[in-house]
């Protein structure tokens, strides 16, 4: 497998991609993209100089989903691929800890619904000085960073039912990819509002909870596939209730 095609998402830029590829005829043209992803491995990264960060609620990320031709070859190829990866990069003093690190991860879950569970997401330090480069980083898949943030959402839901509706919340990751807490921010005449950070389990139990809560609110929750190709994300931009959000990390992939 050749070398991984970077796309820098913050940057709009491409590296490890020869696109001549898209200056041929149809016919070649089309070939040559159905081959693209099983000779291919494409790396997504955001890169922020905070420790504390939404990466502006990736709303970049949400563009590059957009585009017709993302980061210049069809994104939607790779629905569903394990190949296409993640990286956040932190570029931070010396001293900073992936533990210090917190990230607001609401968006990217929406964002990701339909790619695989098995993409991997790296989570990187990489700090500047003297010259040197050290780096910290940890890596997680995505179905696991959904399952991470599943159960304490769910159990909120079943003691408070009557938050079903209400907008999720913003659910905060550390550098290690571990569920801290799930927060409603600081509003006018609100203060912020920690909803809990309890270590729950994923578990059969909690999930069969969380179907029967499903089918009793089922005018609640879309009836069909979560996602319409070739943009799945204008479908699923609608959806931000509380019970709409843990169905989609119940469905994902």
């Amino acid at each position: 497998m050749a070398d991984p095609i970077a796309v820098n998402i913050n940057a709009g830029k491409v590296q490890g991609l020869d696109f001549n590829l898209f200056g041929t005829s149809r016919s070649v043209r089309s070939w040559a993209i159905r081959k693209f992803r099983y000779h291919n491995q494409v790396v997504l990264s955001m890169t922020t100089d905070a420790t504390v960060t939404t990466f502006d609620d990736f709303q970049e990320l949400r563009r590059w989903e957009l585009s017709a031709y993302s980061g210049s070859f069809p994104l939607k190829i790779f629905l569903g691929d394990h190949r296409l990866k993640f990286l956040f990069e932190f570029q931070v003093p010396k001293g900073t800890i992936l533990h210090d690190l917190r990230i607001n991860i609401t968006n990217f879950l929406k964002l990701t619904h339909c790619f695989s569970g098995k993409s991997e997401v790296r989570l990187q330090i990489c700090t500047l000085h003297a010259d040197t480069e050290d780096k910290g980083f940890a890596v997680i898949k995505l179905q696991e960073l959904r399952r991470r943030c599943l159960p304490t959402l769910t159990m909120i839901i079943l003691e408070q039912s009557e938050w079903m509706k209400r907008e999720c919340p913003e659910l905060w990751i550390d550098g290690e990819g571990t569920f801290i807490s799930a927060t409603y921010p600081a509003q006018a005449g609100r203060p912020q509002q920690t909803l809990s950070n309890a270590d729950q389990v994923f578990s059969a139990n909690l999930i069969s909870r969380l179907n029967c809560l499903i089918n009793r609110n089922r005018d609640t929750v879309p009836s069909g596939p979560l996602y319409y190709e070739p943009y799945p994300i204008l479908y699923l931009s609608n959806y931000s209730t509380f019970l709409e959000f843990c169905y989609f990390l119940l469905t994902s992939g």
